[in-house]
């Protein structure tokens, strides 16, 4: 995370606008509002008072470098048009293979049920960026979520099967929802107040971690929380700032990824003394979404020259396997690991290009 400032060019000191992982800017024409890419993916807005921060609802899904005419009324950006398809890597053969049917849009962010029968993912299907589950050849397909809000997604089965929990922006932040893939109606869960994005769960089922940052505040932004998925008060588990916590299989501790959005460390929480450590040895991760915990260490995406997922040992403390991709990994396309720890399912570019917007009446 980033502070957005604003300085006068008569003198004075700069004050925050907005605190979140910024790119490109663009002046509007009469100087009063700033128009900004956020995370590489989208374009928002806001007054140089620091009031009316928006998305920009049509520079959405790979949006960026944003640029404005002069004169005309124009606003033109860079949109990226890679689409990401599920594949699964089986991890003792290193073979892999697509998850779900060909699709002309996006499908990315698996996550796989307990028992290894469904997957949930995001995708663009509906023609809006929603929670669906399928079979795993792509049958059964049933939308969980109809927000019709580009920042939906991230969806986690419960231990037990019977639930996901996944976050949305729809209410103007981050918050976290369940939803039971029978019926498909999704409610909002109480957090406190507190944004809240990237949810999972513990072993037990009994609590949902999740991030939150709270955009231009430097107050708990970035802390990561656990709450009851049914009623109660949100506790901050970690004194560091981190984002997508995962909790071991024995319930004794809590990694999660930490740093800003792009290039982070692994950390560790010994749950029973409350000591809170850098995972010695552990290589970084480019997206908070690039791993998953196993018994035994960590797979994650390694975006070299000749793209992978690579496994770390705890044991060994160093990646002991690397097990080779055909193609280019999607930004945030997530990684998840069946719970018999035999495959793997990530997002990878299928199709590549990018395009020039131009949007006409812009003011």
């Amino acid at each position: 995370m980033y502070y957005f400032d604003l300085l006068p060019t008569t003198g004075g000191p700069s004050r925050h606008l907005v605190k979140d992982d910024y790119g490109n800017i663009a002046w509007s024409v009469d100087s009063q509002r700033v128009i900004f890419s956020r995370h590489e993916t989208r374009l928002s807005e806001i007054n140089i008072n620091g009031e009316g921060l928006r998305n920009l609802a049509f520079a959405q899904d790979g949006a960026d470098r944003p640029a404005i005419a002069a004169r005309g009324g124009r606003l033109a950006f860079a949109k990226g048009l890679g689409r990401g398809e599920i594949w699964r890597l089986d991890e003792h053969t290193g073979q892999s293979r697509r998850v779900l049917a060909p699709a002309s849009v996006e499908q990315m962010a698996p996550d796989i049920s307990p028992d290894g029968k469904r997957i949930a993912f995001e995708s663009e299907r509906s023609g809006s960026h929603e929670v669906w589950v399928a079979n795993l050849d792509g049958s059964n397909a049933v939308r969980l979520s109809n927000f019709h809000e580009p920042l939906t997604g991230s969806p986690r089965w419960s231990p037990d099967g019977r639930r996901i929990a996944f976050d949305s922006r729809v209410s103007g932040k981050p918050a976290i929802y369940l939803v039971d893939p029978a019926t498909a109606f999704p409610r909002r869960i109480s957090t406190g107040g507190l944004a809240a994005s990237l949810p999972s769960w513990s072993p037990d089922g009994k609590w949902i971690y999740f991030a939150s940052a709270r955009e231009g505040s430097a107050g708990d932004s970035g802390f990561l929380y656990r709450v009851s998925p049914e009623v109660g008060t949100p506790e901050r588990v970690t004194r560091s700032g981190g984002y997508n916590v995962k909790q071991s299989k024995d319930g004794r501790f809590l990694y999660f990824y930490a740093g800003s959005l792009t290039d982070g460390e692994i950390r560790v929480i010994d749950l029973a003394s409350g000591h809170e450590r850098v995972l010695a040895g552990m290589p970084k991760i480019h997206y908070p979404t690039d791993w998953a915990l196993a018994s035994k260490g960590i797979f994650f995406v390694d975006w070299g020259q000749k793209p992978s997922i690579d496994f770390f040992d705890f044991g060994k403390q160093r990646v002991t396997r690397k097990i080779a991709l055909d193609k280019q990994p999607l930004m945030w396309g997530g990684l998840a690991l069946s719970a018999d720890e035999s495959w793997i399912a990530y997002t990878q570019v299928d199709y590549g290009n990018s395009g020039l917007m131009l949007v006409e009446g812009f003011r």
